[in-house]
């Protein structure tokens, strides 16, 4: 065989698998085949966010206390308009600390991640 034909025939390996999509989680040009599988991926992607408390105003205390609930620092958010779920973040969140109501409003949100369906 010549060098040339080799050659042609790896180029055509090459993109009949870069046309070829990846069903593992989506393919190769970053849109899911649904929503479910859009959502599940920013799920995925939420869970690995910092963690943190919430504190809760107590009235009969007179302050701030630790609730029994945590959060995230990320969040997902379909936007169906443009069919695709968007993987905000909070930038302000610092591992293992805890907020009241009123600082986590503050925090700014930003989106970090799309993911299209």
């Amino acid at each position: 065989m010549s060098k040339l034909l080799i050659l042609k025939n790896f180029f055509n390996l090459i993109i009949i698998t870069l046309l070829t999509p990846l069903q593992v989680e989506a393919n190769i040009f970053g849109k899911y085949n649904s929503f479910y599988q859009a959502s599940e991926a920013c799920t995925k992607w939420k869970d690995k966010g910092i963690k943190y408390s919430i504190l809760k105003y107590d009235y009969q205390y007179g302050g701030y206390i630790k609730a029994d609930y945590e959060s995230n620092n990320r969040s997902c958010r379909n936007e169906a308009a443009t069919k695709q779920i968007l993987g905000m973040e909070e930038f302000e969140v610092k591992s293992g600390k805890s907020y009241n109501m009123e600082e986590i409003m503050s925090f700014t949100k930003k989106v970090k991640k799309n993911f299209r369906y």
